[in-house]
């Protein structure tokens, strides 16, 4: 990036890249970025963290990250047979100019920096800086060679920036974690330096002191990361901080850091996702349908607080109701795999008095906590547990009467129920038991 000519970092900035010529962040410690991937889930698109706590990754946090071009397109991969005329010609005579022999699939991304400062700062020095990046920083390949395939979607460079990189990069990410599952032992080839950025930038440790900045990658460098790993190792290791909401899109949008066309196409993007994953708690803290309707920048900058609207605080309570379900979920997984494992631990020690003390504690954990006027009055005694009794009637109630709710809202009823069963239980019993089963169907007989 040093060698970079005047002419070629603003041919950069044209096709949208320009905040990677600000990146300053070289190397990811091994064994940081080994813990990092290991605790990508693929499937759910969250990064775990410990103690039971995690926040998601979408198209909007790698834009946070790298502000990386969010435009309509989409970024499509050459195959390795059958493409059309167009690209396959592409092909060929990208190869020819960059001197690729026959029978070696593409340069090996070590050796293309030093011929890319050759390239001038036309079309083909654009083309060949985003196959490098990608391949070299964000999805390259186990024998590094570099990513040619993404030429199909290079075809016109000027329409680089149209495209939707960030959703490439998700993409990229799931593909390159199942990858590295399948043989942990290769390269992890995927965008972990997004993963890292957001890592650092959404879990506060230690009151970091470190300024938050847009794009994330302007806060951070190698010191600085090193200095962050350092202190969490020594603290007892990694993912032990307090995970904070990502930068407010919206503001970032009114102080003029995003611009306009960006900041549309990224409220196209969260209304696309499911409202789950999008306001899940750790997801993005944007209000989807508080976002201002008009685009003309000037009449949101400046703007002062006008208050908290009804339609804000509904909007509000919209978001927090899939909050009370994500941690309440969480809640009914963890019993029932707490309950799994105690059970087996009681026959592997079955005199071990510490062990016997946790059911204890757990049965004892809501004992303090005032009841509700309906829980006194018998209204939810969790002496039943048909619909007449868990379909309340308070207009508060009536959110939470969907069948997840219902499902979540079973399982740690029953835990209430089993509390007055266990507590006559003989203490010196190897019995770990909460009542709860995998199978949530079967009740006692003695119920």
């Amino acid at each position: 990036m040093k060698g970079l000519s005047p002419e070629q970092r603003e041919a950069i900035n044209e096709i949208g890249f320009g905040c990677l010529l600000e990146l300053d962040i070289t190397q990811i410690c091994g064994d940081l970025g080994i813990w990092l991937v290991r605790n990508i889930n693929p499937y759910s698109l969250t990064l775990s963290l410990a103690p039971n706590s995690s926040f998601c990754i979408t198209e909007v946090d790698v834009y946070l990250a790298l502000k990386l071009p969010c435009g309509p397109k989409y970024v499509e991969e050459a195959k390795d047979r059958g493409n059309d005329e167009v690209v396959e010609e592409a092909i060929i005579n990208w190869k020819k100019r960059w001197g690729v022999r026959k029978g070696v699939t593409a340069p090996v991304t070590t050796t293309m920096p030093d011929k890319i400062l050759t390239h001038g700062h036309g079309d083909n020095f654009k083309v060949d800086f985003v196959i490098y990046t990608f391949s070299n920083l964000l999805y390259g390949h186990q024998a590094r060679h570099c990513n040619y395939k993404l030429l199909m979607a290079l075809l016109e460079p000027s329409q680089i920036c149209n495209f939707n990189w960030c959703e490439y990069v998700i993409r990229a990410l799931v593909k390159a974690v199942k990858e590295f599952r399948k043989n942990p032992s290769g390269f992890f080839c995927g965008p972990l330096i997004v993963v890292l950025l957001l890592y650092l930038d959404r879990v506060e440790f230690e009151s970091s002191t470190v300024e938050r900045k847009f794009p994330i990658l302007l806060g951070w460098d190698d010191k600085k990361v090193t200095e962050r790993k350092n202190n969490e190792l020594r603290a007892g290791g990694y993912g032990q901080g307090c995970v904070v909401p990502p930068m407010n899109l919206i503001k970032l949008y009114q102080l003029g850091y995003v611009p306009q066309q960006d900041f549309v196409r990224l409220k196209q993007i969260l209304m696309n996702l499911p409202r789950l994953y999008n306001q899940r708690e750790g997801g993005p803290s944007v209000d989807i349908d508080a976002i201002p309707q008009s685009t003309d920048v000037g009449e949101r900058r400046g703007e002062g607080d006008q208050g908290t609207s009804s339609s804000q605080i509904h909007e509000e309570k919209k978001a927090y109701i899939e909050s009370v379900l994500a941690v309440n979920k969480k809640l009914s997984t963890s019993l029932l795999e707490w309950n799994e494992v105690m059970n087996k631990a009681s026959k592997f020690f079955p005199c071990s008095k510490f062990l016997k003390q946790i059911p204890k504690l757990v049965v004892h954990l809501g004992d303090d906590n005032p009841h509700s006027p309906e829980e006194k009055s018998g209204q939810v005694s969790g002496e039943d547990t048909n619909d007449d009794h868990l379909r309340l009637n308070s207009e508060d109630d009536e959110i939470f009467e969907s069948d997840e709710f219902m499902e979540v809202f079973q399982v740690i009823e029953r835990l209430g129920r089993k509390k007055k069963i266990d507590r006559v239980v003989d203490p010196m019993m190897p019995s770990f038991s909460l009542g709860i089963s995998s199978d949530l169907n079967n009740e006692d007989s003695g119920e």
